[in-house]
Order: structure tokens, then C-alpha cells, then sequence
């Protein structure tokens, strides 16, 4: 889940936290670039001429739907990736600190392999004080996308040391 906020006058996005369904998504990127992990049900499929994915958590609670009718393919360059995380490693031993570090992920890449548009619905199914995504709920839909990509964790930097004192 990605919010968008505004750090020294540029808009960027701050990962919350990532929805995950396997135990390889739960490690990659939490340590070293600090983004969070919530287990859940995750699944894309394909219905007649429709796509569509969902979110639930626990099992059986669906949280969000969305559905597209890809209809028209199209071309986007390939997209640099700009995510802010707050990445928390508790201390190791008695009266060490915590190292806290706001980390912007800038240069991770997500390159188009087959991308399409095409009208589309998302619904916030359920209300969830635990996973409170339907106070996320979209004012209007500009586009929608579908498609498949590679993506590429690659080095990023500290922008705010808060461990340090």
C-alpha cells in the first residue's frame, strides 16, 4: 500500500506496507530497503474477455476487487521507480540503538513486457479495521492498466537518518 506525500517539495510515495502470499515475498526487500509485509490472498485470473484480481485477508474476507476488460494494448517506457519505506532494525543487545532510516528506493525499474487499457471497476469489498483499505477508496478512475512487468530491486539511498542522535 503506497501513499503519496511530499518530501522536500517533491511527490513522492511511502510504502506502508506490501500484501504477500508466499514466504519469499515476505523476505525479499524487507530488510534491506525496510518495507513491511502482510501475509493474504492474493490472485490474478482471467474470466471470458475480463481480468481480475483480489485482495483478502483472512482468507474468505475480501477486502478489494478490481476488474478490467483489457481492450486496447499499449506502449509505456519504462518507469523509474521512486519509493519511499521507514526501515526499523531493533538493536542487538543491551543499550544499543535502534537504527531508523527513512530510504528512498529511486532506482528500482519496472520495464513493460505486455501492457493494455480498457475499462475497468474497483470495488473496497468489506471494511476492515485491521486492513482499513476502504478509507482508501478512489474519488474517480483516471486509467486503467493491466499488464505484465519486470521489476528490478536495485540500490537506493538514505534520505533521513533518525538513529543517529
Amino acid at each position: 500500500m503506497d501513499i503519496k506525500v511530499l518530501l522536500d517539495g517533491q511527490e513522492k510515495y511511502y510504502t506502508a506496507y506490501n500484501y504477500v502470499n508466499s514466504d519469499v515475498g515476505l523476505a525479499a526487500g524487507r530488510e534491506i530497503w525496510g518495507v513491511p509485509k502482510k501475509f493474504a490472498v492474493l490472485d490474478i485470473k482471467r474470466s471470458f474477455d475480463l481480468v481480475y484480481g483480489f485482495l483478502e485477508r483472512p482468507e474468505g474476507l475480501r477486502l478489494v476487487t478490481a476488474v478490467i476488460r483489457p481492450e486496447e494494448p499499449t506502449k509505456i517506457e519504462p518507469l523509474p521507480i521512486t519509493r519511499l519505506a521507514l526501515k526499523v532494525i531493533p538493536p542487538a543487545g543491551d543499550g544499543a540503538e535502534p537504527l531508523i532510516q527513512l530510504v528512498d528506493r529511486y532506482r528500482h525499474r519496472l520495464t513493460p513486457k505486455s501492457v493494455w487499457t480498457g475499462p475497468c471497476t474497483l470495488v473496497f469489498n468489506n471494511r476492515s479495521d485491521i486492513d482499513p483499505l476502504y478509507r482508501l477508496g478512489p474519488r474517480r478512475i483516471i486509467r486503467c492498466v493491466y499488464g505484465t512487468f519486470d521489476y528490478i530491486l536495485d540500490f537506493g539511498r538514505v534520505v533521513k537518518d533518525y538513529s543517529r542522535r
